[in-house]
């Protein structure tokens, strides 16, 4: 059951960024067009595909995390025994984790904050609030697939001494 809920959870993630990519692609291109060709620059377009670079990096990092993609620094585990280099992966799962929980609920309280929930941005005058829970919905799906990591390191080597 678990691993289906990651499998959904993966190709939704990786939906979203497929499009989102090509949104940013599409906006940049246009509003390029637009400024320079036209002379008459698209409002918000700027706005907008930066809040879309921002969706698909905190995604992507999700997506790393999953994927045990995260830039590392190897050598050295590799050199351990075996169950130092285990106990090495779960610190390192474990670790973010503990990281994303606490972000979680940082993310949660700074979203639901009064100076959040009452902005809206500055040119597509929607509620700032909207884009910004991102944050605590990617810390959200960072420590799930972190524990789903932790799940794997443990279920690969059931057994190992």
């Amino acid at each position: 059951m678990f691993d289906r809920i990651i499998n959904v959870l993966t190709k939704i993630i990786q939906t979203i960024v497929a499009i989102s990519v090509g949104a940013l692609a599409l906006i940049l291109i246009v509003n390029v067009f637009f400024r320079y060709v036209l002379r008459n620059p698209i409002i918000g377009a700027d706005e907008l595909a930066l809040l879309l670079l921002v969706w698909i990096t905190f995604l992507g990092v999700c997506l790393s995390i999953k994927e045990r993609n995260m830039v590392a620094v190897t050598f050295l585990v590799e050199k351990f025994p075996r169950t130092i280099s285990l106990a090495t992966q779960i610190f390192i799962q474990l670790s973010i984790f503990l990281f994303s929980v606490l972000f979680l609920f940082i993310g949660y309280n700074w979203v639901t904050s009064p100076s959040i929930i009452n902005a809206s941005s500055p040119a597509l005058q929607i509620p700032i609030w909207i884009p910004y829970l991102l944050f605590p919905i990617s810390m959200l799906i960072m420590a799930i697939f972190s524990l789903n990591n932790i799940r794997l390191v443990l279920i690969k080597n059931k057994g190992v001494k």
